[in-house]
């Protein structure tokens, strides 16, 4: 796998050495491999062929996306961070706008199917990365850019309210259902507790040297029936 891994990468090398040479086909195709590249988070392609030639990072695709639009659309963090070592990023971040007069604070308030955040536990906490990554993008972009308006008149931020109403409700309902199945735990916790220091023979005494047979057993199964219950 390593051998594997380094024979990749001198391609990749080789590949980029020789764009300068490519023609208007090979160059397209290179384009393509590097959004898709970019959408699936393989940042050592987006890197390699960055540092050969950064002119490749203005690339756009067919909707007039740059690269560092589609990270920031595809939550590429490692991707984006590209951005902060150029010395146009101002530029970048300023006049990058898709067909649909999106710009880079519009994809961070975008939320598609395909936007990686099924691996985070709970629409809550989705939404909360969600708005973190939102307010990243954001506090980095020039002020103007946090107002523009796209096709349907929409700021950034009005953008995000819209695409994220749904996971905003069942983020709600989640912490609402954990909310009260936590006081619910808690009480059983309680409950039990106290049923076991009055009932289980032993149960009151302090002395662990002097605990009844049988204690572990029932405190065992109470703590068991908790866990199946929650």
């Amino acid at each position: 796998m390593k051998l594997r891994h380094v024979q990749s990468h001198q391609l990749l090398s080789r590949l980029c050495e020789k764009i300068s040479t490519f023609s208007r086909e090979e160059i397209t195709a290179v384009a393509n491999a590097l959004f898709r590249a970019t959408k699936d988070g393989i940042h050592e392609i987006v890197f390699e062929m960055g540092r050969t030639d950064t002119s490749i990072l203005q690339y756009r695709d067919r909707d007039g996306r740059s690269i560092f639009m589609v990270a920031v659309l595809n939550r590429q963090a490692e991707i984006f961070s590209l951005i902060y070592g150029l010395k146009r990023k101002k530029a970048l971040l300023a006049g990058a706008d898709d067909v649909f007069r999106n710009n880079i604070l519009h994809m961070a308030g975008m939320l598609t199917p395909s936007t990686p955040i099924n691996h985070i536990p709970g629409a809550a906490l989705q939404m909360q990365r969600e708005l973190q990554w939102f307010k990243e993008v954001e506090s980095i972009v020039p002020p103007r850019v946090k107002n523009m308006l796209n096709k349907d008149r929409l700021t950034p931020k009005q953008l995000f309210s819209l695409s994220h109403e749904d996971l905003r409700k069942k983020g709600e309902k989640w912490m609402q259902s954990t909310s009260t199945s936590c006081t619910v735990v808690g009480t059983l916790i309680i409950t039990i507790m106290f049923a076991v220091a009055f009932t289980v023979p032993g149960g009151n005494n302090r002395n662990t040297d002097n605990i009844a047979p049988g204690t572990e057993s029932v405190l065992h199964r109470l703590l068991i029936g908790l866990w199946v219950v929650r």
